[in-house]
């Protein structure tokens, strides 16, 4: 069986992957971010933990379906995703872009989805 993924992830060469990314927001503010338990740096890019950021049903098609993705982060005042910033808009429109790294040999990284977000929508959740 061909193996058609980023890093072809069933290779018994592979190690120990991690999934990062990257958002670029339209004011040009750039935030790599690493699903990880600390951050990892690749090619001198740092991509850090952000707690509360969660990224979910990742759909990337080759069918001509729309590829999609689902972004769930903490929001405050001062954080990396400002309730402000949300607010005026700055992250409608930016660019998401997801890979898939070899925490064993950092200099492979393959990319998983790139996409735009569409609207972005800052809800608050009461507790019980």
């Amino acid at each position: 069986m061909k193996d058609f993924s980023p890093l072809a992830i069933t290779s018994a060469a592979i190690g120990f992957p991690a999934r990062i990314g990257v958002i670029t927001r339209t004011d040009g503010t750039v935030i790599r971010f690493a699903e990880s338990d600390e951050a990892i740096t690749v090619l001198g890019d740092t991509f850090s933990v952000i707690p509360g950021l969660q990224i979910s049903a990742v759909k990337h098609t080759n069918n001509g379906e729309m590829p999609s993705c689902q972004i769930i982060a903490v929001h405050g005042s001062g954080s990396t995703f400002d309730s402000e910033d949300l607010d005026v808009g700055l992250f409608d429109g930016a660019i998401v872009q997801l890979y898939i790294v070899d925490r064993l040999n950092l200099t492979r990284k393959g990319l998983l989805f790139t996409g735009a977000i569409s609207l972005s929508r800052a809800r608050t959740i009461q507790p019980c």
